[in-house]
């Protein structure tokens, strides 16, 4: 396993050598993010984001649960903040999968969780898994973004934002979202291996 998270840390300095650093300081998400966030505005071009119509007769996936939502979601108010456990997002933030600060929120949760990491070993690793995990995020925008260009061309718009609607659902239902799973399967590995190079170095 540690050859493995090794190997790929390798892998992923190799592809984003160009980038600032791979480091985000406690203060907030450094220029790499931001530096991401523009090429994906970039490749997504002038492409308008879809809007429903106030009081639009919006077909609701039945995995959509909350009447809240159902009665958001109907009246096309996608800018409506949404408490979450991972902190306050709306609903357009809510279905952008692979969101940067979403994903960097998720981390922090997760390393929380394990009451034995004490400061400055806590932020060290917060620090290293937030960054590898926006790296991932920002892999995920791109197919996203590739996603909204196709279904520009093919037509089917307004039920490719019910399906982004439904995963965004899932993101402050219970917090049993694709997302979750997928960033804990990878920081939850990793907090082992990082908690030894960290001993290593101090």
């Amino acid at each position: 396993m540690q050859r493995l998270l090794y190997n790929t840390a390798k892998q992923m300095l190799k592809t984003y050598k160009s980038a600032p650093n791979i480091y985000i300081s406690g203060g907030g998400l450094n220029s790499q993010a931001s530096q991401f966030s523009s090429q994906a505005k970039a490749k997504a071009g002038s492409l308008p984001m879809f809007e429903y119509p106030s009081g639009a007769n919006i077909p609701i996936p039945p995995s959509i649960k909350s009447p809240k939502l159902q009665k958001l979601l109907q009246q096309g108010a996608t800018r409506q903040e949404i408490k979450t456990e991972f902190g306050t997002l709306t609903l357009k933030q809510l279905e952008q999968v692979g969101d940067v600060k979403y994903n960097a929120a998720i981390v922090q949760h997760l390393i929380k969780q394990h009451p034995q990491i004490k400061w400055p070993e806590r932020m060290y690793l917060y620090n290293t898994l937030r960054s590898n995990a926006q790296l991932n995020a920002f892999a995920k925008s791109l197919r996203t973004v590739d996603r909204i260009q196709a279904r520009n061309v093919t037509g089917v718009k307004a039920v490719a934002d019910v399906q982004e609607a439904e995963f965004g659902a899932m993101a402050f239902e219970k917090g049993r979202d694709k997302t979750t799973k997928y960033i804990q399967s990878l920081i939850e590995p990793a907090i082992p291996f990082h908690r030894e190079v960290y001993k290593a170095h101090t």
